[in-house]
């Protein structure tokens, strides 16, 4: 999990980071929330089941590019993957048809879980066919994380400190009127400072255990909550034995770019005059690369099989996440997707102090990656760093809108962020103020 970490409030400083932010903005710094810090190991990764794999074949292969819903749960081997089968079959587990991806790939369901060296075994098989484009496993990737409002004092990120990005200036110019930024991300929850200013949404997460909402995809993007027990954080998530509360990552994120700004209540935001789109991917344990790529397609005004179309396509994508991983076919195919769009996507770069080479989606082509700075304008001590990183934005003590639910939705109030899950957003508000002043804008052009 991308080290978005939040300071919460004060009756949870004992199980969580805490600082509730009132006038005097006292601070309670407690351990740190190792939820958005975490990191696979050999060992759990073995305790993750990956649950599906994603082929894609070539043109002439024989298997036809959209395979319809009603083919879902049907095995494989008779839909046209008959040496994917055979090489599934003899490690003893079938393929599931589960859906066409609007990427050109197929998602396919094992029906038990293999053994991490039996998996790729089985992957590395199946890419050798001729006929298959790439294939690969549907892994999960986690979160990175002078107006009148009260709070705009102590948002040392907007102003023109030594580390801030001096917005007032910006502000003259533009404020992102007209522009629509989706986050890829948790979802939202309800705040006074943020709310009017998000519009439409859709949530993305396929699994309903991953989704904490009693269902698969659905048109509500609201953040149910992505906590989960200690049993839960080890078995299904492959992390410490340990306890972890609802992130409301989605929620930090969306602030930076987008709360409600000079009215008086509150904090600021980058690109205030924007509209801000909510695409919920990430739930307990993290999410799914198919549902995340589908859902920034979806959100540049993509179509999505068996989605409404998006009434409100962004021309930029925010994705606030990094998972130490190659950037998959299937991310790649959907950045080039979004790029083709018009549309601009904004990476975080991580928070493992490495090279952002080694994390995806910052590895990927065609994104700008952000890395984190501190108040002093250098390197903040976590933030990835290396050849893919384009720029980098304050990534410490960054206040924004948060929620302090331990498990579900509770007081909409303010918290301190660290991650470079919070510098992406203001990359991405930045965009939209350059896109306010010149529509024509390409994504090379906005990166350049």
């Amino acid at each position: 999990m991308n080290k978005g970490r939040l300071f919460k409030a004060g009756a949870l400083a004992s199980l969580v980071l805490s600082v509730l932010v009132h006038p005097t903005l006292s601070m309670v710094h407690a351990a740190e929330n190792a939820f958005q810090t975490k990191t696979f190991s050999k060992a759990a990764s073995s305790r993750v089941q990956v649950k599906g794999i994603i082929i894609k074949y070539r043109q002439g292969a024989g298997v036809t590019k959209g395979l319809g819903a009603q083919y879902a749960g049907q095995n494989a081997a008779g839909l046209g993957f008959a040496k994917a089968s055979e090489a599934a079959n003899r490690r003893g587990v079938s393929l599931l048809f589960d859906k066409s991806l609007v990427t050109g790939g197929h998602l396919l369901r094992l029906s038990a879980a293999l053994p991490p060296d039996q998996l790729r075994q089985m992957i590395e098989e199946i890419a050798k066919d001729p006929a298959v484009e790439y294939a690969e496993p549907d892994s999960i990737r986690r979160a990175a994380l002078a107006p009148n409002d009260p709070y705009y004092s102590y948002q040392w990120h907007l102003q023109a400190a030594t580390g801030g990005i001096q917005m007032p200036a910006a502000w003259d110019l533009a404020t992102g009127n007209g522009v629509r930024v989706a986050y890829v991300d948790t979802g939202s929850t309800s705040h006074p400072d943020l709310t009017p200013n998000l519009i439409g949404g859709y949530d993305f997460i396929s699994d309903p255990w991953t989704a904490n909402d009693g269902n698969g995809r659905d048109s509500d993007p609201s953040d149910a909550g992505d906590g989960v027990t200690a049993y839960e954080s080890y078995w299904y998530c492959g992390d410490a034995y340990q306890e972890f509360p609802a992130s409301w990552h989605g929620t930090g994120v969306a602030g930076i770019v987008g709360a409600l700004t000079n009215n008086g209540v509150g904090v600021s935001s980058v690109a205030f005059g924007a509209k801000v789109v909510p695409v919920r991917v990430l739930g307990r344990c993290g999410g799914l690369v198919s549902d995340i790529a589908e859902g920034a397609i979806w959100a540049a005004g993509g179509a999505v099989p068996g989605v409404p179309a998006n009434p409100y396509p962004a021309k930029v994508i925010n994705l606030s996440l990094a998972y130490r991983d190659a950037c998959s076919a299937t991310e790649q195919a959907a950045i080039d997707t979004i790029r083709g769009l018009g549309a601009v996507v904004v990476v975080a770069a991580g928070n493992h102090s490495e090279s952002s080479t080694l994390y995806a989606p910052a590895n990927c082509r065609g994104v700008i990656t952000v890395g984190a700075t501190a108040a002093n304008g250098g390197k903040a001590d976590f933030s990835n760093f290396g050849a893919t990183v384009g720029l980098s934005a304050p990534g410490v003590s960054v206040l924004s809108t948060a929620n302090f639910g331990y498990w579900t939705p509770g007081t909409a109030d303010y918290g301190y962020w660290d991650g470079t899950s919070m510098s992406a957003p203001q990359v991405a508000g930045v965009a939209a103020l350059m896109l306010q002043q010149n529509p024509g804008l390409t994504p090379d052009q906005v990166a350049a």
